[in-house]
């Protein structure tokens, strides 16, 4: 049987969830699936995504789209497997489909909040109420699977399959040259409120002042900023206001050339899945400082492959820590745990959609 698998997105981006919903079209296609993303709104124009494309962009209502896919599948009857929002939304109202799985990929109220305010606990309330319509729902660590069950009605539909890196972003890194006299530090993602990069920036702008009063001879520091948002602007102003040594280069399509060449990764949102960001740091050597929220817990083991922070206040004394221990040790071998890399998840996402095809 041609098992044919449907991967349901916004948008094909750089964006953490869909570059995740990339690595698993990669893997499933690996696997033996016949997979197709089905884009709601396009692909983003520097992106070189190499793969088959069904893309929607072109119906203007969430209604036209889900009448054409059914057209085009109606004899298929696929398994659907979505991501985010509003693919999720477009996924429970199709029919030519077999077994429809969603993935969480995060903690939605946070996330929803951060971004949306009070309306965005609406809209996560919303989200998950729309999850029970699904036969099943992926999460990324026990941590989430916890967490995602306790809203959810039938709990044994929610399964943890990991995270991991798609291969393929390693075949187009680029080659990119940092200053050794420095200590790089690097921040990926958005920038905005929740992923909280002015943390970084004020700090930086403390341990400077720090380093002047008491006349000593210190790392000096360099943050590389990759990512956009609606802060961005704000970020360049304190920055250059306080004459901190940062370099902002705004979004760019594979980050990893960059994070390699850094001593340390750093990264305070208030609300996190499984970051990608995280994950590619830990598998190319690089250490990683991260808040203690959500599933970070389940990625860091303190000083074998970065630290946590509990809050603001502990940032910091952390960073200081970090940046003593990097530079006094090597780093020359991939950092992640056991349970995020490709080869754990592979037989669970293999099981996962040939059950599927079973039901």
């Amino acid at each position: 049987m041609n098992k044919k698998i449907i991967i349901v997105v916004p948008m094909i981006n750089n964006k953490g969830p869909v570059k995740g919903a990339i690595a698993n079209y990669h893997l499933l296609t690996k696997l033996g699936f016949d997979c197709t993303i089905v884009t709601l709104k396009g692909i983003q124009k520097d992106l070189n995504f190499r793969g088959d494309v069904l893309d929607l962009s072109g119906l203007k209502s969430l209604i036209d789209k889900k009448k054409f896919f059914d057209e085009v599948y109606r004899d298929v009857n696929p398994v659907v497997y979505s991501f985010c929002f509003s693919a999720d939304v477009f996924s429970i109202l199709l029919k030519s489909t077999r077994f429809k799985i969603s993935s969480v990929r995060a903690n939605n109220y946070k996330n929803y909040f951060y971004d949306y305010g009070y309306i965005g606990l609406a809209l996560a309330l919303f989200h998950h109420m729309i999850l029970n319509f699904f036969d099943k729902v992926t999460c990324l660590s026990d941590s989430m699977k916890k967490q995602v069950s306790k809203l959810i009605i039938n709990k044994g539909k929610v399964v943890n399959i990991g995270n991991f890196i798609d291969d393929f972003d390693f075949i187009d890194m680029s080659v990119v040259d940092f200053d050794d006299d420095v200590f790089n530090l690097i921040y990926v993602g958005n920038i905005n409120k929740r992923k909280r990069v002015d943390l970084i920036l004020s700090s930086l702008l403390k341990y400077s002042h720090e380093n002047l009063v008491s006349n000593k001879i210190s790392h000096p520091l360099r943050l590389h900023v990759i990512g956009g948002g609606d802060a961005l602007e704000d970020y360049k102003s304190f920055a250059n206001s306080n004459n901190l040594d940062v370099i902002f280069y705004g979004e760019i399509p594979n980050p990893l050339a960059f994070i390699s060449k850094s001593d340390l990764m750093l990264l305070p949102s208030m609300s996190e899945g499984i970051s990608r960001a995280v994950l590619e740091s830990l598998a190319l050597s690089v250490p990683v400082l991260i808040r203690n929220v959500d599933s970070n817990k389940d990625v860091v083991e303190p000083f074998v492959n970065g630290l946590l922070f509990e809050d603001d206040s502990d940032f910091l004394n952390k960073l200081k820590a970090c940046i003593e221990w990097v530079s006094n040790n090597e780093f020359d071998s991939d950092l992640t745990p056991t349970c995020f890399t490709k080869t754990y998840v592979e037989s669970r996402i293999n099981n996962l959609f040939n059950d599927s095809y079973e039901k």
